[in-house]
């Protein structure tokens, strides 16, 4: 198979790992997890609303993740730039948003998510997909 379509394929499986990762705990009904979600909210209850900057954060960072999987795709070297951004500006969200809670399921998407984009990372400077981004 072509080096370009199994990187295409890595970077698609790593997108929609991380959505199905997310979109997983909503969709599948897990009773256990609906009572440690609502036992967290009365240890500490959320009175957070989202301002106009909050908004724009979640805006930018949604970009920047678009941006980084066109240019990607499109083997583009801004793309490899936006992609190590979005990890380095998602970073801080990360530790700032607390503790989570998800499924097994949920987690596990999630871990397969973070080691996608860890194979990504390394194909996207190493031969023979780091020479397609020079194009």
């Amino acid at each position: 198979m072509n080096h370009r379509i199994i990187f295409r394929i890595v970077v698609l499986m790593s997108l929609l790992l991380s959505v199905f990762s997310g979109v997983c705990d909503f969709i599948i009904p897990n009773e256990p997890l609906e009572k440690l979600i609502l036992y967290s909210l009365e240890l500490e209850p959320v009175g957070y609303e989202f301002g106009m900057l909050e908004i724009g954060f979640i805006v930018i960072g949604l970009t920047l993740v678009l941006v980084a999987f066109v240019g990607l795709m499109l083997f583009k070297n801004w793309g490899r730039v936006a992609f190590i951004l979005c990890g380095v500006v998602g970073l801080p969200y990360m530790i700032i948003g607390g503790p989570y809670i998800s499924s097994g399921l949920g987690g596990s998407l999630y871990d397969l998510s973070n080691v996608a984009s860890g194979v990504v990372l390394a194909m996207m400077f190493l031969s023979p997909i780091s020479d397609k981004f020079k194009i």
